[in-house]
């Protein structure tokens, strides 16, 4: 008997292992970093799906199963927690954009808006992402301020601010950026030309 017989070749595996390595690193952050009512486990969950929806990848539908109890609760929890509704809103679109079915997205839009939560924050920062998270549910609060865009413009053009170390700037400067550009396709342009890119470059 020769070696391929006593050998027979394995079955190819089912398991796309693009798959597998993004189940095990959703997996890690859903399950075994922190608890899911912690407030750093919103946010980190909310950093890594944010991170896949805006590069375009496509984990598969499977590996979201991590995510399903949250999902099937979270607007309990956002009744519960609304100051925590920029985390939920995030976490549940990313997690609908990235294949999870349902509509849960809509509804949670949908209860901030009727609760005005955006009329909540005191940072133009925070604003601004409120509103960029309802408009992707084609959803925007009655009374937004039209002159919020001019103002996070007027701050990322002064370079001045970002000539010393200040963390706190640059992490405005930076999401500012994000909220203004759309994060990965650059539909909306930033503005003000060579002051941001300064600003930048200091920062």
């Amino acid at each position: 008997m020769d070696h391929d017989q006593r050998h027979p070749p394995a079955p190819p595996s089912r398991i796309n292992p693009q798959e597998a390595r993004f189940g095990a690193l959703l997996s890690c952050f859903a399950q075994h970093r922190r608890h899911g009512d912690d407030v750093f486990w919103l946010k980190e969950n909310a950093e890594i799906l944010n991170i896949l929806e805006s590069t375009g990848t496509a984990p598969g539908e499977a590996v979201l199963d991590a995510y399903a109890e949250f999902y099937e609760t979270v607007e309990k929890r956002l009744r519960f927690f609304p100051q925590y509704y920029r985390f939920f809103l995030s976490i549940t679109l990313d997690l609908e954009d990235l294949g999870m079915p349902g509509n849960h997205g809509e509804r949670l839009v949908g209860w901030a808006l009727e609760q005005d939560l955006p009329r909540a924050e005191l940072s133009d920062l925070q604003r601004m992402e409120a509103l960029r998270l309802m408009a992707r549910r084609d959803m925007t609060p009655k009374g937004t301020d039209p002159t919020l865009e001019d103002r996070a413009r007027y701050f990322m053009a002064r370079s001045n601010t970002f000539a010393l170390p200040n963390k706190k700037a640059a992490y405005e400067l930076t999401h500012l950026v994000f909220y203004l550009s759309e994060y990965e396709n650059g539909s909306a342009k930033v503005g003000h030309g060579s002051g941001v890119i300064i600003s930048l470059r200091a920062a």
